[in-house]
């Protein structure tokens, strides 16, 4: 059975990234997803990772039951993403 991921606010508008977390303890591993896949198919890895160390996956815009990326994109709105993602 798969997780229902968290909905949060990523920022000032309000756009949301699908994300599961899982599991305790340090260090947390950030299972990254590309290739146009989606976080679900990291479940069954997340799920073994946890039993020893916190987890975190998450579906990029436009991927999963993450919103869409705002349009146009820029390196400016990259640059804000990531200053929010590494501050959290």
């Amino acid at each position: 059975m798969q997780h229902t991921p968290d909905v949060i606010p990523v920022d000032t508008t309000g756009r949301r990234l699908a994300l599961t977390r899982r599991g305790i303890n340090a260090p947390t591993v950030v299972f990254e997803t590309g290739l146009g896949a989606e976080s679900d198919d990291w479940d069954a890895v997340q799920r073994d990772v946890e039993t020893f160390t916190s987890t975190c996956r998450y579906d990029r815009a436009n991927r999963g039951h993450s919103d869409p990326a705002p349009k146009p994109r820029s390196a400016r709105a990259r640059m804000c993403w990531s200053a929010i993602h590494w501050a959290a």
